[in-house]
């Protein structure tokens, strides 16, 4: 019994980090079409340097700077308080939308 346990616990984490990079992939497409569409400008390295010190400050590492492009070429400024959506996506909704709550929301 203690063994089939182990396997679901370890196929379960192994689904959730697979899910997880698919999800990052995805919107990381979806990131680099937008900016061809809109062809937008390179960021400078201050501003690639600021963005990665906030995130850093937040605890979240690797943040794709292709959501900054597209949101600045929108907007026509920069600022490092947008959320790129696959951060949104993965991290954020995620605290925000416990599943275990289901339940009670659909009551």
């Amino acid at each position: 019994m203690r063994i089939l346990a182990v396997i679901i616990f370890i196929s379960l984490r192994c689904y959730k980090s697979a899910t997880r990079l698919s999800h990052k992939i995805k919107w990381n497409r979806k990131a680099k079409t937008l900016i061809k569409l809109n062809g937008a400008k390179k960021l400078t390295r201050h501003q690639k340097k600021t963005i990665a010190t906030h995130f850093r400050l937040l605890g979240i590492k690797n943040v794709s700077y292709r959501w900054y492009r597209y949101f600045a070429a929108n907007n026509g400024m920069f600022s490092v308080e947008y959320v790129p959506e696959d951060i949104f996506y993965i991290k954020m909704q995620t605290k925000l939308n416990r599943s275990i709550f289901v339940d009670a929301l659909w009551g």
